[in-house]
């Protein structure tokens, strides 16, 4: 292991798993759906961005609301399987990398932020049974 130990080698592999599983995570989930062609020609023609645009009619919102993709159960158990990895890397790795909590709690607080944007824009809005 060297002089400082196993200890420091132990964090340094740590750090470089951690900070590549959360930028990764982050990239597919709030980064891709954004290249979508409908977001992009919507940025194009200034749909979004532009407040002097008048609102939508409420048909119209409904319709923009039934295009987009569900918000179904595989995509809420990624949300939750990736909330678990990083806890388990916070209470088993806590000791070798004490950093770690403070970049799980960014990142959490980041999902969660993430997670809003997703069901009030990105997904169709889940409907009562």
């Amino acid at each position: 292991c060297g002089l400082t130990g196993c200890m420091a080698m132990l964090s340094e592999n740590l750090l470089i798993v951690l900070l590549t599983s959360l930028s990764s995570d982050k990239i597919t989930e709030f980064v891709l759906p954004l290249l979508s062609v409908d977001t992009i020609t919507s940025v194009l023609q200034c749909k979004c961005f532009c407040p002097e645009k008048e609102k939508e009619s409420k048909k119209e919102e409904i319709v923009d609301n039934y295009k987009r993709a569900p918000y179904d159960f595989s995509g809420r158990l990624a949300d939750y399987t990736t909330l678990f990895i990083l806890f388990g890397y916070l209470v088993m790795f806590s000791p070798a990398l004490p950093i770690a909590a403070v970049l799980v709690a960014g990142s959490v607080a980041w999902e969660s932020r993430g997670d809003l944007m997703k069901l009030y824009q990105i997904m169709r809005r889940v409907q009562a049974l």
